[in-house]
């Protein structure tokens, strides 16, 4: 937002230099980005009226002129091809300095004929590149006067960086409430004052709304019998100054308007307004309008426009349209002032591609309030400026608006959370001053009441904010905090996380990180049964795409998809682990936030090379990684053959704590394989980590012994359909507490074994930590592992 000081200074007394203004704006809030002098470096320029002219008698170009200055009259050779008696000029005088001249003007002869001044262009004065001819200045300027205070050159324009949920401080008034909040002074908001002499409005228009929810009020006024024309030159200085093109009179008030309230404002020529009425509607599929830069815009019925009774005649909130602009030939105009919805222009402007002053202030939402009193303004000005007549009435089409808000401020609250100690008295006053009233209530509770233009007041929260700009940030003490510190410590689950991490990347895999939500059509991949749990999966009411519309149930799809991308990109060999949520229901249907249960993934594809050379992975590779997890968390976790669903049948098992189903592993499905369309062998692990986080605990730390083991090694021949795992269970249970170790040393399977039996050999140790074990004692636990494996049909191979 830019501003001229001597334009902020006619709403509020501002009793500091440019650059003090600045820094105490930036610390309240209102960061200033720069501060440059407007125009270029003038002086010595006065206005003057050319009494008459004559020919130079030696050079037909030049014209010898009769300026009178106000005090005396003057002679002046130039060469503008404009000069008129009665016009009025700008004209510089021996001393002055000019742009494009070094050094100040002189006394100069042209060809025997002396000149005592220069009469100068716009370019000369560095308000434009003009040079066409002597600038015109308008017939009510002061002969005499200072044209650098008339042109504020010199003056300084102040740019504001305002922040997107201020859009009130968008307005010149809006920067002078901020600035009464530093001084404690009063904004001096101008009063429009209308002679409503003309017809009744709605005789001359009408105006109609379809969408109340797109355009919450419209306000509109007619004005007759406007000229248009240039608009002053104090007008088009300060529209120059804020970075606006002066256009005509009629133009350049509603811009002026819009700088000074905040309020964008657009005006129609009444006559080519077909049927006299405006029609607020969504535009109709593939509608066209040239808008006022020319450009035909293809419309949607997504975007709301302003039409006639014909078509089309502007993008609401954004541009105006060409058909209706104001002419030169103008001379009756509808005034609008209206407000839309914010999130409705945002969309219009960015998927047309078109921004302007008007939708950058309407994208942030402006007060409903607001239009009347623009119009009224902007009414007032046009009677004054371009000589009309104002239509008696408005035409103010609005439904419910918002009343006055009313937010409670709790002083003690207030001193808590900026560690002051202020008063009651003082955080009203502070308040106050930002033009927020107050009423004290019961416990010293403020009852503060929000301006309709301060939308971004909402909770307590944001009057302790305003509170803290008023009183100065740096006025507020350090102080140390007063809590005890704690110690912090990492939970159980965030030591079991680091330890999974710890181990699956020991173990070669990568970790990835995939979206929670997936499609239902991953269940048919998988081939789960109509029964499966899994499939019951919570639906997203809006998804983003049909590929992420349901929450997952198992991280299967998400690693399967992962595996799939990267061999469509000739990686062969990925290993992958994952550890995120799956969601399940609660109760059906849902009605509450689901069960979040925290699962580990693991999938794995192709044989690394190593060394040694290359290693295949099977079902084994699975279960060793499983293991040694196991062993690091402390848990005892064992696998028993199942069939499990995506697994190949045959070649995957269920993962088992305390007889509880916790996970499952195996080979992926080859129907899976195919429709994924994995090139090799997958292998795929899931281990649900909820019910681990607090089966296991730290390792516990066990003198060594003291005492020598004793190893008897048991050839059995087990039926193949008996897992080994099976046998080292009935070892384990009936060895007891002297049974130390076992292991599978040897698998064999030939001809001296018998036809649906193999040959298992282990290796048994025994010990005792008190005593060294005799021969009878561990003879008596064998002969118990016997009897027991005997039960099973296993036997001693003999």
């Amino acid at each position: 937002m830019l501003v001229l000081l001597s334009w902020l200074q006619e709403y509020v007394d501002v009793p500091w230099p440019a650059h003090e203004l600045a820094e105490r704006m930036t610390n309240l809030g209102q960061k200033v980005e720069s501060i440059r002098r407007f125009g270029a470096d003038v002086s010595g320029v006065v206005v003057g009226r050319i009494e008459g002219s004559g020919s130079h008698p030696t050079k037909d170009h030049l014209l010898v002129c009769h300026v009178n200055i106000g005090d005396r009259d003057i002679s002046v050779v130039s060469g503008a091809p404009n000069l008129e008696p009665g016009i009025k000029v700008p004209v510089a005088l021996p001393g002055a300095r000019v742009v494009g001249i070094d050094g100040p003007v002189a006394v100069a002869e042209f060809h025997g004929v002396k000149s005592y001044g220069m009469l100068c262009a716009e370019d000369e004065l560095g308000i434009s590149d003009d040079h066409s001819g002597v600038m015109v200045l308008p017939e009510d300027t002061p002969l005499g006067s200072d044209v650098a205070q008339l042109l504020y050159l010199g003056d300084a324009v102040i740019e504001f960086e305002i922040h997107p949920n201020r859009p009130d401080c968008l307005s010149v008034i809006g920067l002078a409430r901020e600035v009464a909040a530093l001084t404690g002074g009063t904004v001096r908001v101008p009063k429009p004052e209308i002679a409503k002499t003309g017809e009744p409005v709605t005789s001359l228009a009408k105006v109609t709304v379809e969408d109340s929810d797109l355009c919450p009020r419209f306000c509109a006024r007619v004005i007759r019998g406007v000229r248009v024309g240039p608009s002053p030159l104090w007008m088009q200085q300060r529209l120059r100054a804020a970075g606006v093109r002066p256009i005509n009179n009629v133009v350049d008030i509603t811009n002026y308007v819009m700088l000074e309230m905040g309020q964008p404002l657009h005006a129609y020529d009444l006559s080519l307004l077909r049927g006299r009425q405006i029609i607020v509607r969504r535009a109709k599929p593939d509608e066209i309008l040239v808008t006022l830069d020319g450009q035909e815009r293809r419309l949607d019925p997504e975007m709301l426009v302003i039409a006639d009774a014909e078509g089309a005649v502007g993008i609401a909130g954004v541009m105006g349209g060409e058909n209706t602009e104001i002419r030169p030939e103008t001379t009756d105009v509808l005034l609008e002032a209206a407000n839309f919805d914010n999130i409705s222009v945002r969309k219009t402007s960015r998927k047309l591609g078109l921004r302007s002053e008007a939708s950058g202030r309407f994208e942030k939402g402006l007060d409903p309030h607001l239009p009347p009193a623009a119009a009224d303004r902007a009414a007032e000005l046009l009677c004054r400026l371009c000589g009309g007549t104002v239509a008696s009435g408005m035409i103010d089409v609005h439904g419910d608006l918002e009343s006055s808000r009313v937010v409670n401020l709790r002083p003690q609250r207030v001193n808590k959370l900026l560690g002051t100690t202020m008063s009651v008295s003082e955080i009203a006053e502070h308040l106050r001053r930002l033009g927020l009233e107050s009423e004290e209530g019961a416990d010293q509770t403020l009852h503060v009441s929000i301006p309709s233009y301060r939308r971004d007041i909402e909770l307590e929260e944001d009057l302790i904010e305003e509170v803290a700009r008023v009183h100065g940030y740096d006025a507020i003490p350090a102080t140390l905090p007063q809590e005890t510190a704690s110690v912090g410590a990492q939970s159980q689950e965030m030591r079991l996380l680091d330890q999974l991490r710890a181990v699956c990347i020991g173990a070669g895999l990568y970790e990835t990180i995939t979206y929670g939500f997936i499609s239902p059509r991953h269940f048919d991949l998988l081939r789960f049964p109509p029964d499966d749990d899994r499939r019951r999966a919570v639906r997203i009411l809006n998804p983003l795409t049909e590929d992420q519309s349901v929450m997952r149930t198992t991280l299967m799809p998400n690693l399967m998809e992962a595996l799939s991308r990267n061999a469509s990109r000739q990686n062969g060999v990925v290993h992958l682990f994952e550890i995120g949520n799956v969601f399940f229901p609660k109760e059906w249907p849902v009605t509450s936030q689901p069960e979040e249960r925290r699962t580990l993934g693991i999938a794995m594809m192709g044989s690394p090379v190593s060394a040694w050379g290359k290693h295949e992975i099977d079902f084994f590779t699975l279960k060793g990684i499983l293991e040694v997890i196991a062993k690091t968390l402390s848990i005892d976790l064992s696998v028993r053959a199942a069939v499990c669903a995506g697994l190949h049948p045959g070649r995957a098992a269920e993962i088992v704590w305390k007889d509880r189903v916790v996970g499952f592993l195996g080979e992926v499905h080859p129907l899976v394989q195919q429709v994924y369309d994995l090139p090799e062998r997958a292998f795929y692990l899931e281990l649900d980590l909820e019910v681990l986080e607090d089966a296991g605990g730290p390792p516990q730390a066990v003198s060594l012994p003291r005492y020598p083991a004793v190893f008897r090694d048991l050839a059995l021949l087990v039926p193949v359909e008996m897992p080994a795992e099976r046998v080292v269970e009935i070892i384990r249970q009936e060895g007891g507490s002297v049974l130390d170790d076992v292991k599978l040393f040897d698998i064999y399977q030939g001809r001296q074994v018998p036809d649906g039996y193999r040959s298992l050999a282990y290796s048994c140790s025994f010990r005792a930590a008190d005593r060294t074990l005799t021969d009878e004692e561990i003879n008596e636990v064998v002969e118990r592992i016997k009897k027991a494996l005997a039960s099973e049909n296993v036997s001693l191979r003999g």
